[in-house]
């Protein structure tokens, strides 16, 4: 009896003592607007043996934009190694692979040209293990700059354009 009493405590403690990984996490942003942000972030539990963890992040654009994302990592042990965006028909648009990582430091991603009405994928995923493991941050939408000398090219084009109907009008 006694030995089935010291199994039954050993399997208590054992299982108290395990952890489950980190399951994936999805969130929802919704639509996203020029000039409008969204705050983003997870925390951990402590551990002592390194746990791996996969989020995402889902947003729509409701005009054509650039997207950045603005990261800050805290904690003891905490490495991202994959920050990939892709469109709503699987297609991988950007990927990055952070190398060097010191925790407390600001990391920024850039997502250029993004299409308007589509919905897309923001995957980070990583290792973590010891206290306190967490990131934050931000996702920035901004307008797609028209480049200036698209400007001055339409406008010499219509001028040419007038000069030549003027032309013509006179003869």
């Amino acid at each position: 009896m006694k030995k089935f009493l010291m199994l039954v405590a050993v399997g208590v403690v054992a299982m108290a003592l395990w952890q489950k990984p980190a399951a994936a996490t999805t969130v929802d942003l919704g639509n996203l607007n020029i000039g409008s942000t969204s705050s983003i972030g997870n925390s951990f539990g402590n551990t002592a043996t390194v746990k791996s963890f996969s989020d995402q992040y889902l947003f729509t654009l409701q005009s054509s934009s650039n997207v950045t994302l603005s990261l800050v990592t805290g904690g003891t042990q905490l490495l991202l190694n994959i920050v990939e965006l892709s469109s709503d028909d699987g297609t991988t648009l950007e990927s990055y692979t952070p190398t060097v990582q010191t925790i407390g430091s600001a990391v920024i991603y850039s997502f250029a040209s993004l299409l308007t009405g589509k919905q897309y994928f923001l995957d980070l995923g990583g290792k973590y293990k010891g206290l306190f493991n967490q990131y934050g941050g931000q996702i920035s939408v901004a307008a797609t700059p028209i480049p200036p000398a698209l400007l001055l090219f339409v406008t010499a084009l219509g001028g040419l354009g007038f000069v030549g109907y003027r032309r013509k009008m006179s003869v």
